[in-house]
C-alpha cells in the first residue's frame, strides 16, 4: 500500500473501491430524471397563500430602505417556490415544510441589514432554513412528551425560601434562650 495522503491509504484504492460500488450508469440516469420530474412538478406547485400574506405583511414593516430593500424583496418573492421544495425534501409534510419557510423568510426579514448586495442571496436563505431545520431538529430530540402532566408533576421542587424561614425561626428561638 502507498501511503500518498498521510492517513495511510492510497487515493486510487478508494476511487477503485467507490467506483466498484457505484450504481450502473442508466440507474443513475433513471433516478436523475425522476427526481428531476418530481422536483420540477414542486416548483410549478401554486405557493400557499399564508406565505404571500406573509411577504405582503412584512412590506409594510420598516426595513432597509432603498434599492437594495426592493431588491432583497424581490430575491426572496423569487426564491419562495426553490426554498419550499427544498423545504420539503427535508420534511415530506407541506404544513411543516411552510412553517419552515416562514420562519427562515421572518429571519431574513429581520436580518436583511446583514446580507451584503451582489452576494448570493438564494444560497444564504438555503442555508438559513437548512439551519432552521437542524436547530428543530435538535430541539425535537430535547422535548419529552407528557400528554398527562406525570412527568411536570415530579419536578416539582418546594420553594427554597420556606427553609429559610424555618431556620430563622429556629435561630431566633434560640437566641432566645439563656447562654447557659
Amino acid at each position: 500500500m502507498l501511503v500518498s495522503d498521510g492517513l495511510g491509504v492510497d487515493p486510487a484504492e478508494v476511487q477503485d473501491a467507490t467506483a466498484s460500488a457505484a450504481l450502473p450508469a442508466a440507474i443513475l440516469d433513471h433516478l436523475g430524471f425522476e427526481l428531476q420530474a418530481a422536483y420540477g412538478t414542486l416548483m410549478q406547485a401554486q405557493l400557499p397563500q399564508r406565505l404571500l400574506d406573509l411577504i405582503a405583511q412584512l412590506d409594510s414593516v420598516p426595513a432597509v430602505k432603498g434599492e437594495d430593500a426592493k431588491a432583497f424583496r424581490d430575491g426572496v418573492v423569487e426564491a419562495l417556490p426553490s426554498l419550499r421544495t427544498f423545504a420539503l425534501s427535508l420534511v415530506a409534510n407541506e404544513t411543516r415544510a411552510d412553517d419552515l419557510v416562514q420562519e427562515t423568510v421572518l429571519k431574513a426579514w429581520a436580518a436583511q441589514g446583514r446580507f451584503i448586495p451582489g452576494t448570493n442571496l438564494k444560497a444564504w436563505l438555503f442555508t438559513s432554513l437548512r439551519n432552521q431545520f437542524y436547530s428543530e431538529c435538535r430541539k425535537r430530540k430535547r422535548e419529552v412528551e407528557d400528554a398527562d402532566g406525570t412527568i411536570a408533576a415530579q419536578m416539582i421542587v418546594p420553594a427554597s425560601q420556606e427553609h429559610g424561614s424555618d431556620l430563622r425561626t429556629i435561630w431566633g428561638q434560640i437566641a432566645k434562650l439563656p447562654p447557659s
